[in-house]
């Protein structure tokens, strides 16, 4: 940035100041007048950690949004204390709602983050902070609602203190949490009652050693877990009383699914090798299944009176079933139905078998039904007066 701007001291609107290796940070100082947003980039440059205390970032209590970032190609020899202690002086005030942090190259988080000094925080977003081997405790900022914590290549666990001590159960606002690309977490730990309270949408994705997750979640509204490729057991408990949408993509060693969703509403499943048989799912409207390779029925087992129930999905509207070659039946009597897609089920041989039916069709609302690859298929065994589109390929199929 030119040098001089410090003598802008009634400027109110800054986007980004970028740290150049003749201009000092501290050129903010005197700045108090600005507002809404500011970027700060090229942290690296800072060589003296008392330049970042001079831009006096804690004074100044009308900026809401704040972006700290380094970067982190053009730092090639990181002094990770010295950015522990600029990151410490750029504390900002205490008015701030969203705070994002990239490419931070310290081990330790500052304390004005551990110790809850941002008591309107509502977002928050750690990003790329590759030497940090512990998450920050965050659970004591009060009115958290969205934290996304990404690329933090050397977390190998979240334990008690990502909770963090105080008169807050953890996370006492928290409605979305994004935890992706965390190569060496292995365990998520902790099991505060009472904590996530509020927790709604949770997101994990590309954390390939992750093996077990303690934590329960009573709350989740959506539910996002993709290539953590050594989870075998689902999230603790039985019963997501309030989950309406499910998606878990290439967890291969995964091997069942709660058995409690009665809310489920969307159902997406991939590359879910050890999954056998789905819940009992009343509410689910949308499901689709690809590369689920042990896979041999979609209708649960009803104990009652030691019977099959069919009909476990009456409100299911769309169906997609690819690659799943053990399959070997479709559900039967799905009043709502009105689009199947089944592709490279080589298992299948009818789209139904031989039940003796009630009165009313299997299939009452089906419009549009797509058959692809599906070598064993061989007779389709319906009245469907509603279909408006049929597409049959590499089948020998005949309508009976």
């Amino acid at each position: 940035m030119p040098i001089g701007m410090g003598r802008l001291t009634c400027l109110q609107d800054l986007s980004y100041f970028v740290v150049g290796k003749q201009s000092s940070i501290g050129e903010l100082r005197n700045m108090l007048q600005l507002q809404r947003s500011l970027s700060i980039t090229n942290l690296q440059n800072i060589t003296n950690m008392m330049d970042a205390k001079d831009a006096n970032l804690n004074s100044k209590d009308q900026l809401k949004e704040l972006e700290l970032q380094w970067n982190d190609e053009m730092n090639t020899t990181s002094d990770e204390s010295l950015e522990e202690n600029v990151l410490e002086y750029l504390r900002p005030n205490e008015e701030l709602k969203r705070l994002m942090i990239k490419s931070y190259g310290g081990k330790r988080f500052p304390t004005w983050l551990r110790e809850s000094f941002l008591p309107k925080l509502v977002l928050l977003s750690i990003k790329n902070c590759k030497k940090s081997e512990f998450l920050p405790p965050l659970g004591q900022l009060p009115r958290l609602t969205h934290l996304s914590i990404t690329k933090m290549q050397q977390v190998k666990h979240v334990d008690t203190e990502f909770i963090g001590k105080g008169k807050f159960k953890g996370f006492p606002s928290l409605v979305t949490l994004i935890l992706e690309d965390m190569p060496q977490w292995v365990e998520w730990l902790t099991t505060q009652e009472g904590a996530f309270s509020h927790l709604q949408n949770l997101h994990i994705k590309y954390c390939p050693r992750l093996k077990r997750i303690s934590q329960r979640f009573f709350t989740l509204v959506t539910l996002e877990i993709q290539s953590c490729e050594e989870l075998e057991v689902f999230l603790p408990g039985e019963e997501f009383p309030n989950l309406g949408n499910l998606s878990v993509k290439n967890c291969p060693k995964l091997r069942e699914l709660p058995q409690i969703v009665m809310k489920l509403v969307k159902l997406e499943l991939q590359d879910c090798g050890e999954v056998t048989m789905l819940p009992r799912l009343p509410s689910l409207c949308y499901l689709k299944l690809q590369g689920l390779g042990d896979l041999q029925r979609l209708s649960c087992q009803l104990h009652g009176d030691n019977e099959t129930v069919r009909g476990e999905f009456p409100c299911l509207t769309e169906v997609t079933i690819w690659n799943c070659p053990k399959l070997s039946e479709l559900p039967h009597l799905l009043p709502s139905l009105q689009k199947m897609e089944v592709r490279k089920c080589k298992n299948i041989t009818a789209i139904s078998h031989d039940l003796e039916l009630s009165k009313d069709k299997e299939y009452p609302l089906l419009k549009e039904l797509i058959l692809k690859d599906c070598t064993e298929l061989r007779g389709l065994k319906h009245n469907l007066p509603t279909l408006e589109k049929l597409e049959n390929r590499d089948n020998e199929m005949s309508s009976t």
